[in-house]
């Protein structure tokens, strides 16, 4: 059902929806230095290894410094070249230009892009800090070939014709570009990008093509399209993104005959998922009370399925997230010991977040955990704490940039009072003590001689609330007082003004 479904779909899919030719336009020669006629006499040859002639109205070939902006017009031909030559079509005598354009090329070195009629860029050339191949002495051109670019074997290199077998030492570039020049492979190559990825902004992801193979054995040309207009030509590299969004990322290989291309998916997220917090040495038993929290930064959900969770390399199993592992933005994910069977060490270990590929993505270690005090992560780093899982932690911190170590001063939080119980926090004051490669600890007050227990204090401000609360209220009463008396002897005053004696007669 599944096939008969797919060839359906293949078919009203290639009868119906109109064919465009496969991008398989390339630049494939530069005369950058001129003829032996003409310096100026510079050419530019493109190449067309589809199966179907391109319209190229509309396309657009320029250097970033704008000399030359070429807009083109006409036909190239299925396995056909094109040809522009420089302000006349006498810079190649006896071969006919199929389109003229205005503008020098640096014989420094040139940035070209070659983009089609919806702007895409399908072919360039960054060679802005020098030409790899050509002589300018010789007017030898530079010709493309399957391994990179070559100096032509003949001055005034092959203009619409195929490119020649190079000089004896070829010059090839860093990148690997597509290549035009005609192969006896019978079968097509077959490209392989990888698997869809999911990462962050500015984080460095792995793109690796070289598991595209070829039946005949040929050599292959790679060319990735990143998706945000940046073409890199090379088998394997490392890039990042800077923008949040959804990215389809296109590798096309070419074994000398043929284009075949995959594409990945690429999702990048603008939070991070971190470790927030994890207990390693709880008051209870280790292997029930332990836990990892993770925390969603960002504002929309984060799918961390495939992520990995350990300890040090040599230490539990790592665990994987199951599939469909979804965190709700701004929210905490607690991972428990009983799930995970990650077991943390009470004298020194590491807390480690890795991508689903095995990098390691985020590593916290630690040594010597205070028993019942979590790791928390604060604005300068982690520190030890009271233990917070699945809320925001709470943390007073102060750092010796000198050392790079974390030091926790003494918090002295309100007395806080619930419907149930009455509570006070007292810490005694730390001198800062340092743990190399480790953190210092607030230790609650618990035998101390200069202080006086919870139950003592909290009876001793129940006292002052009352005390003060009668005095309070002695002096409201002598207030009342006060002002009825003043209000008295206002209406007796008064009342003496306006009061008239009898008189009889």
């Amino acid at each position: 059902m599944k096939n008969i479904f797919f060839i359906t779909t293949f078919l009203v899919v290639f009868i119906f929806v109109p064919r465009t030719a496969f991008g398989a336009v390339a630049i494939n020669e530069v005369a950058w230095m001129g003829t032996n006629i003409s310096a100026n006499d510079e050419w530019i040859e493109l190449y067309n290894n589809g199966a179907e002639a391109v319209n190229l109205t509309g396309w657009l070939l320029e250097a970033t410094d704008d000399t030359p902006t070429i807009n083109l017009t006409g036909i190239i031909s299925a396995n056909g070249y094109f040809l522009l030559e420089r302000t006349d079509d006498s810079t190649i005598p006896d071969i006919t230009a199929d389109q003229i354009y205005t503008g020098a090329l640096g014989n420094t070195g040139e940035y070209l892009k070659l983009k089609d009629n919806t702007n895409n860029v399908v072919d360039d050339l960054d060679f802005t800090d020098g030409w790899p191949a050509g002589d300018n002495s010789t007017k030898q051109t530079m010709e493309k070939t399957i391994s990179g670019w070559q100096t032509s074997l003949n001055s005034g290199g092959t203009p619409k014709a195929q490119n020649s077998n190079g000089t004896t030492e070829e010059l090839e570039t860093t990148e690997k570009p597509k290549t035009p020049t005609v192969s006896t492979s019978t079968n097509p190559p077959i490209a392989e990008a990888g698997d869809n990825i999911i990462a962050f902004i500015n984080q460095e992801i792995k793109f690796d093509g070289t598991k595209s193979t070829d039946p005949d054995g040929d050599e292959l040309s790679y060319s990735w399209n990143m998706g945000d207009g940046k073409l890199i030509e090379k088998p394997s590299f490392t890039y990042k993104y800077n923008y949040p969004g959804t990215y389809l990322v296109t590798l096309m290989v070419y074994d000398g005959r043929y284009y075949v291309s995959d594409t990945i998916t690429v999702k990048i997220q603008s939070g991070q998922i971190t470790i927030n917090e994890f207990l390693p040495n709880p008051s209870g038993k280790d292997e029930e009370e332990e836990w990892i929290e993770i925390y969603n930064d960002s504002d929309s959900i984060v799918d961390i399925s495939n992520w990995r969770l350990d300890d040090e390399a040599s230490g539990s199993e790592p665990f994987i997230f199951p599939k469909n592992t979804l965190i709700a933005p701004k929210s905490y994910i607690v991972f428990t010991r009983q799930i995970t069977e990650i077991a943390l060490n009470n004298d020194k270990d590491s807390v480690r977040l890795l991508l689903p590929e095995g990098a390691v993505f985020q590593e916290i270690n630690y040594e010597k955990p205070p028993q019942g005090e979590s790791s928390a992560k604060t604005g300068e780093g982690f520190v030890w704490n009271i233990p917070t899982p699945g809320t925001t932690n709470i943390a007073g911190m102060v750092i010796n940039e000198s050392k790079n170590i974390n030091y926790q001063v003494s918090i002295k939080p309100e007395i806080v009072k619930e419907s149930s119980q009455d509570y006070a926090w007292l810490y005694q004051n730390t001198d800062k003590k340092q743990i190399e490669g480790g953190y210092t600890t607030i230790e609650p007050v618990s035998n101390a001689t200069n202080i006086e227990s919870p139950t003592s204090n909290l009876a001793a401000i129940k006292e002052m609330t009352n005390s003060k609360q009668s005095t309070n209220l002695v002096l409201i009463i002598g207030l009342v007082v006060l002002f009825g008396f003043i209000i008295g002897l206002i209406l007796v005053k008064f009342r003496k003004k306006y009061q008239q004696p009898n008189v009889f007669r």
